[in-house]
């Protein structure tokens, strides 16, 4: 099926998609936005349909590793002709922010030449703390009921 916009906001099944709220981009034509499902914040993870199958192995990846502290969870898969749209747990900072926060300054020193790009490869979108981020006012392991309001902050 495909989606329809209203406003800035691609509405494609249950994702409501924030196209000019950009968190970050990827390789191969990678888009992540920030997103509604269900009334739920979400990030948006855009791939090029013709990427569909690595989308299902890292769908595949993500459901396997759910139980994980430092993985983000997935919650649905969306497609139209040209994308794959991964809705996926907002998290507060990136890959690279948290590993300066939780390094150790010589740690930090033999990472400098990781970043910023290299550290956002690695999977800024996919790696998190969820412990840092519940301390921080972040989202939970659990995600929220779903609200009766699809009003975003």
């Amino acid at each position: 099926g495909g989606g329809y916009y209203e406003g800035d906001e691609l509405v494609i099944g249950r994702l409501r998609v924030k196209m000019s709220e950009v968190l970050g981009y990827g390789s191969q034509g990678t888009t992540v936005f920030v997103g509604v499902l269900d009334g739920r914040r979400v990030a948006v993870k855009r791939l090029l349909s013709q990427f569909c199958e690595v989308a299902q192995g890292e769908v595949d990846l993500l459901i396997r590793a759910d139980a994980h502290p430092s993985v983000v969870r997935y919650f649905c898969k969306e497609q139209d002709g040209d994308f794959v749209y991964l809705a996926l747990e907002l998290c507060q900072g990136s890959l690279s922010h948290h590993v300066e926060k939780n390094s150790e300054p010589s740690q930090n020193e033999k990472l400098k030449h990781l970043r910023p790009k290299q550290l956002e490869a690695l999977g800024g979108a996919a790696v998190r703390s969820r412990e840092q981020g519940e301390q921080e006012g972040g989202p939970s392991p659990s995600p929220p009921p779903p609200s009766s309001s699809s009003a975003a902050a």
